[in-house]
């Protein structure tokens, strides 16, 4: 079962809590400026893990 995050907030604390225990690794340099790719599985509400990549703009 796929579960849906109805709650934007949810998903934010997913990705803060991501970024927290995960090393960022920078990926490209451009006029927008600098992005990174951080590895690692996204905590579900009911603790299940979803895996992603996600691709920070700092």
């Amino acid at each position: 079962m796929i579960e849906k995050c109805y709650n934007p907030n949810d998903l934010l604390n997913a990705i803060k809590q991501l970024v927290l225990i995960t090393d960022a690794v920078e990926d490209n340099i451009n006029e927008y400026g600098v992005f990174y790719t951080v590895t690692g599985d996204l905590q579900g509400l009911s603790g299940r893990s979803l895996p992603d990549i996600l691709h920070l703009y700092v």
